[in-house]
């Protein structure tokens, strides 16, 4: 589901894994294997990732996302929603994760 509105009450979870990564220095390097192309995560980028892989398949609620990220980077709640919208968008457009 493209292009859906991102509220603190969607849901995200990892596609399955048509990807291969690794850590690169403090980026998280992504390979799609069919298409050959890369993707990136750094900084906060990189912890949302860590936070939905923890539940490995699980969906999680981005209010959770946010609530950890506005607790470790101390930020303010509605630009981190925001913030997390925008990324969320670009890694379902490349199909690493999924909304609902």
């Amino acid at each position: 589901m493209r292009n859906m509105k991102i509220t603190p009450k969607s849901r995200v979870r990892r596609t399955p894994d048509n990807f291969v990564n690794a850590m690169l220095d403090d980026d998280l390097v992504f390979m799609d294997v069919a298409e050959g192309q890369f993707y990136g995560l750094r900084e906060a980028g990189l912890r949302v990732w860590q936070l939905i892989e923890e539940d490995s398949g699980a969906w999680t609620q981005v209010q959770e996302l946010t609530t950890a990220l506005c607790a470790e980077f101390r930020v303010d709640e509605e630009k981190c929603r925001r913030d997390i919208a925008v990324l969320l968008d670009e890694l379902q457009a490349v199909g690493l994760v999924e909304l609902s």
